[in-house]
């Protein structure tokens, strides 16, 4: 499973399996999501969008799965760096949140067409999503070794 340690250099160029980011600042959120992906494929973990940052800068990642309030740079700041520096990045993204959604924020997920999936999220529901989303992208399936 992933850490919170600096991430090491990842050459996906050798393996077909799918990568996953887990974003929260709440690690048994992050834990509960790390168990489900990782059936599905290997996971990374950051606590906020600073650690997922240098994360995208190591690896590429079929799927990221991020909260919108953390600390240090939150959900929408974390997509719009990520999205300056690799823009195809942009459909990688899908946003958890607890909270409500304020004007601006529903503003910000509705133009850039964002996925939003609302917690408490069943473990169930969050699998079959992931696995519907990596199956309309033609995700490269996991190859155990």
């Amino acid at each position: 499973m992933g850490s919170l340690q600096e991430p090491p250099f990842s050459d996906q160029s050798a393996t077909s399996a799918r990568r996953f980011l887990i974003v929260d600042d709440d690690p048994l959120v992050r834990e509960l999501f790390a168990d489900v992906l990782s059936d599905l494929g290997d996971v990374d973990l950051a606590a906020d969008g600073v650690e997922a940052l240098a994360w995208l800068r190591r690896a590429r990642y079929d799927l990221i799965l991020s909260d919108v309030e953390m600390p240090r740079l939150d959900g929408c700041g974390f997509f719009e760096a990520a999205v300056a520096e690799q823009p195809e990045i942009a459909k990688a993204f899908v946003f958890v949140t607890a909270s409500g959604d304020t004007p601006s924020r529903s503003r910000f997920f509705r133009r850039r067409r964002l996925p939003v999936l609302h917690k408490p999220v069943r473990v169930s529901e969050l699998a079959c999503y992931v696995q519907h989303r990596l199956d309309a992208a033609g995700a490269p399936v996991r190859q155990d070794p």
